[in-house]
């Protein structure tokens, strides 16, 4: 229940960033990393269950949700950085289409340049 919960939140939270960047580019490949790491996360949590003599396993229940919140947590500091990266991609690949942009119009600017100042001397020579 509570991890529906915390989903649900979660899942509100990042559609608001979304729609405040007006990015949404998730390749094949970052939705099986993202789904393959929630796996191992959630066999990693529920490994002591699985097999008692683990270093990530005990008897006593407040260890166990200790151990299990513990590795909870940095599963999800793993898939926020994860996230950072996959925004600082899409970021990166925006900056380069702005600079190419860029670019242009300035290599544009030069030939305008180079044409005014032809025409400039032509009319130079007309006059004279």
């Amino acid at each position: 229940m509570i991890d529906g919960i915390l989903f649900y939140l979660i899942w509100v939270i990042e559609k608001r960033m979304l729609i405040q960047s007006n990015v949404f580019s998730v390749s094949v490949r970052d939705l099986e990393l993202l789904i393959g790491t929630i796996i191992f996360i959630i066999l990693l949590s529920n490994l002591s269950y699985v097999f008692p003599d683990t270093p990530l396993s005990s008897r006593l229940f407040y260890e166990v949700f200790r151990i299990r919140a513990f590795v909870d947590v940095m599963g999800l500091a793993l898939i926020f950085i994860y996230q950072l990266q996959i925004r600082e991609k899409c970021e990166m690949i925006e900056l380069n289409a702005v600079n190419q942009v860029l670019r242009s119009q300035y290599e544009k600017y030069l030939y305008q340049q180079k044409n005014n100042e032809f025409i400039s001397i032509l009319y130079h020579d007309l006059k004279h």
